[in-house]
């Protein structure tokens, strides 16, 4: 587990945009960086919530043939995916269930959409290991860029 993540201003613009894009579905993104890279440096790769329109204010769903195109390009570049993205529009930036099963990328970062109830916490990060509850990771935005 890691012991705390800085991201950047910038980060934080893009995921406040990402929350607000998303509306009232759940958005979804990866975070791609090199091994041992600085989390300042990582980039936000957005993607589309493939969940169906019934399910996707409460769930994310992204299907290999709009991920493997982005996973190339990162990985051509030396990058590799460090966390994932995600929101839960209308709940705290907790863990679902649904979160604590999918545990194949170890570090989650959920944004809250329920602006007014959990502002002081909208963006968290979790840790999360396979079979085990997640674990909350101190997060902080840094420098401008």
């Amino acid at each position: 587990m890691i012991e705390g993540l800085t991201l950047t201003k910038t980060h934080l613009r893009l995921l406040n945009a990402l929350l607000v894009e998303a509306d009232e579905e759940e958005g979804v993104a990866i975070l791609f960086g090199a091994p041992d890279e600085d989390p300042q440096h990582w980039i936000i790769e957005p993607l589309f919530n493939e969940a169906a329109a019934h399910e996707a204010h409460k769930r994310c769903e992204v299907t290999i043939e709009q991920l493997q195109p982005v996973l190339e390009r990162q990985r051509a570049a030396g990058r590799d995916i460090q966390a994932w993205w995600h929101s839960h529009p209308s709940g705290a930036a907790i863990p679902s269930e649904t979160d604590h099963a999918n545990d194949e990328v170890p570090l989650m970062l959920i944004s809250s959409g329920a602006t007014l109830k959990y502002e002081s916490q909208r963006h968290r990060a979790w840790w999360v290991e396979p079979g085990e509850r997640a674990a909350e990771v101190p997060m902080g935005f840094g420098s401008p860029s």
